[in-house]
């Protein structure tokens, strides 16, 4: 029984440095994909790629407010590589209801972070504010609280409002995906789980709302 309790907290541990490794990952990929973007061209076309972009940064929290069907609530980064191209990566506590087995539902909650590259374009300018659209997608990992590891892949689209005057942009967002539990164990962690296989695939997804400040030149 104590065998089992330090494997376990040993898994949690693990999880926990791949959660933060890949969060760090994501981050430097992308200061060296928008250095890699700007490195063949002169300095004015630079100036001109990052002018047209709709602003350098931004940074503020994400909620969706679905209970009991799906929860989510966390911090969300977004900055812009081009014109159109954007990274954005989101640290999230989320809680979602994926089903039903055997007329048990199948409900978890955990920590994930979500790294997904956008094309975003202007769909309509207004005197105060702009509205964009965009698509794209990406990959998640992270774990539930009982301790099993979590892996997915998703696509992503939506709006974002941004104010002229204000450093503020709203985000509104659909995220359908495909999402694998798994563990260590010959099963699944439990918990308040049915009897589950390892690993476990089930359709995940989300949708949130987000504020942002806005950074609209890069911060020397």
């Amino acid at each position: 029984m104590k065998q089992q309790i330090l494997n376990r907290n040993s898994m949690k541990k693990l999880l926990f440095f791949i959660f933060s490794f890949i969060f760090f990952l994501g981050s430097n990929l992308h200061a060296q994909i928008n250095d890699t973007a700007f490195k063949n061209v002169t300095s004015t076309e630079n100036a001109n790629m990052k002018k047209h972009a709709p602003y350098y940064a931004s940074v503020g929290g994400i909620i969706s407010p679905a209970f009991p069907v799906m929860a989510v609530a966390g911090v969300s980064y977004k900055s812009f590589m081009t014109k159109n191209l954007a990274f954005q990566t989101d640290i999230l506590i989320k809680t979602m209801l994926t089903g039903n087995i055997n007329e048990r539902t199948i409900f978890y909650s955990g920590y994930v972070t979500n790294t997904n590259i956008l094309y975003q374009k202007k769909l309509k300018e207004q005197k105060n504010a702009n509205l964009f659209w965009f698509f794209g997608g990406g990959a998640s990992l992270g774990f539930t609280i009982t301790g099993n590891a979590k892996f997915g892949a998703n696509a992503i689209i939506g709006l974002e409002y941004l104010f002229h005057k204000k450093n503020l942009a709203i985000q509104l967002d659909l995220r359908p995906g495909y999402g694998i539990l798994f563990s260590s164990y010959s099963q699944l962690n439990r918990g308040w789980l049915p009897p589950l296989k390892n690993p476990w695939s089930h359709f995940d997804w989300c949708w949130g709302v987000t504020f942002r400040y806005v950074f609209k030149e890069k911060v020397s």
